[in-house]
């Protein structure tokens, strides 16, 4: 695996492929959240943005695009912006701990002191990171049908699964 690091805007082939990792990750998802539909495009206007504080990290396999993770270098800290893996391949594991180490990397050679990761629900990301800050998902509706049917639907999702719980007392 080798982990490009691109600062400003991908190439066009690039921007195609985090469409295709954002697609294939979100069919895999666990939860379907209200922005869904609008992250793809998200994804690639940040893949498409020409400024220098944008770095990318793309993870290859010869030439094949595995995915990637895109930070905001703040010169202090780095701040995940987005990233997705192809779900459709066998497996990423191997770039996405690649991907880890090529970030931790930078950051020390930019003298960058921390790093965040975004949501953590996997377990690579999970056993990667040391310190975690606590986050909640809020839910709101103005229709109350949909606010007593959502905490029953949510009860019994896949959210609530242990695999997934288990990240809350992190």
């Amino acid at each position: 695996t080798v982990i490009e690091v691109v600062k400003g805007s991908m190439n066009v082939e690039d921007i195609t492929s985090v469409r295709e990792c954002v697609e294939s990750t979100s069919k895999n998802s666990v939860f379907k959240l209200p922005y869904q539909e609008n992250y793809p495009a998200m994804c690639m206007a940040t893949a498409s943005m020409k400024d220098k504080n944008i770095i990318h990290f793309i993870c290859r396999s010869e030439d094949v695009f595995l995915g990637y993770h895109s930070f905001i270098d703040f010169g202090t800290h780095l701040r995940l912006m987005n990233g997705a893996f192809n779900r459709d391949m066998k497996t990423t594991h191997h770039a996405y701990e690649n991907m880890f180490l090529k970030v931790v990397e930078y950051a020390e050679e930019k003298g960058i002191k921390k790093v965040y990761w975004g949501p953590v629900l996997n377990e690579t990301k999970r056993r990667m990171i040391h310190e975690f800050q606590s986050t909640l998902i809020h839910f709101s509706s103005s229709n109350p049908l949909i606010k007593v049917i959502f905490p029953l639907i949510l009860k019994n999702s896949r959210m609530m699964s242990k695999k997934v719980l288990r990240f809350r007392t992190q």
